[in-house]
């Protein structure tokens, strides 16, 4: 009995390269949303995710569901807020409404929320099949229950079908 060693060398190698291939094509599909800090004054910004996102600008498709998920660190204890969302068309901030503005039901154990200690928070909004084609840079605040500015982030989304 003989073992070809080339032979099951390069079925492995073909193994391993076509293993790194799908994990990078993965990897590739799954991107963090690009956005800017604009104005987290009592707390830090640690990343956003918007899913579905696999580009971007991230594309938000006509009567699908997004989420955003915001993940964060508070400067000071948190015992409520809200979260407030725009969209800035031409320069002019636009009030949004989400379907849960309350800021401690979108943080999975809720508030209150330690200073120095990072947090999840996320929400899902629908994208109504009313709304038209465009590019809009979206604004999300995160409040206090004083009305500062916990974080700040505005990121460019596509509204498409």
């Amino acid at each position: 009995y003989t073992i070809d060693t080339n032979s099951n060398y390069l079925k492995m190698n073909n193994i391993i390269c076509s293993t790194i291939i799908a994990l990078a094509l993965i990897a590739l599909t799954v991107e963090a949303a690009v956005f800017k800090d604009c104005g987290s004054s009592q707390g830090a910004i640690q990343g956003v995710d918007i899913i579905p996102c696999n580009e971007n600008p991230c594309i938000l498709h006509r009567g699908k569901n997004a989420t955003i998920v915001i993940k964060f660190t508070p400067k000071e204890e948190v015992t409520a807020g809200k979260s407030v969302v725009k969209g800035i068309l031409a320069g002019i901030p636009v009030p949004f409404s989400i379907p849960q503005p309350d800021l401690c039901a979108g943080i999975e154990k809720g508030c209150p929320l330690a200073s120095g200690t990072e947090y999840t928070y996320s929400a899902s909004l629908p994208i109504l099949s009313q709304y038209p084609s465009l590019r809009v840079t979206v604004q999300w605040q995160l409040l206090d229950s004083n009305s500062n500015i916990i974080v700040c982030m505005r990121t460019p989304v596509s509204i498409g079908n």
